[in-house]
C-alpha cells in the first residue's frame, strides 16, 4: 500500500528543490525513521548540487542545462527512494508515513 508519493514527473528544478527541504525537514531526527536509505546527507548533498547548477544553466549554455538536468534527475531518483523507504518502513500505517 503506497501512503506517500514523490510525484516529481512533472516538477521542475526549482520544485524538486522545495520538495527535497521538505522532505530533509521531516526525515531530519525524526524517531520513526532512525537509519533512512538513502540518507538524508545524501538526499542533501544532491539539493545542494542541484542548486548551485541552476544559476549557471539559465542562460541557456547546453552543458550547463545538461549538468543540470542530470543533477535533478539524481535527486529525483533519491525522493523516490526515499519514498519508497517511508512507505516500508511505516508498516501501513498513516500517520508514521506521513511523520
Amino acid at each position: 500500500m503506497v501512503l506517500v508519493k514523490a510525484d516529481i514527473t512533472k516538477k521542475n528544478p526549482d520544485e524538486l528543490i522545495q520538495f527535497s527541504l521538505l522532505v530533509e525537514a521531516g526525515m531530519t531526527a525524526n524517531p520513526n525513521f532512525a537509519d533512512p536509505t538513502p540518507k538524508i546527507s545524501d538526499i542533501t548533498a544532491a539539493r545542494v548540487a542541484l542548486e548551485a547548477a541552476i544559476a549557471p544553466a539559465a542562460n541557456g549554455d547546453r552543458v550547463a542545462v545538461a549538468k543540470r538536468n542530470t543533477l535533478s534527475r539524481e535527486l529525483a531518483t533519491l525522493l523516490v527512494a526515499e519514498c519508497r523507504y517511508v512507505n516500508s518502513a511505516s508498516n501501513g500505517d498513516r500517520d508514521v508515513a506521513l511523520s
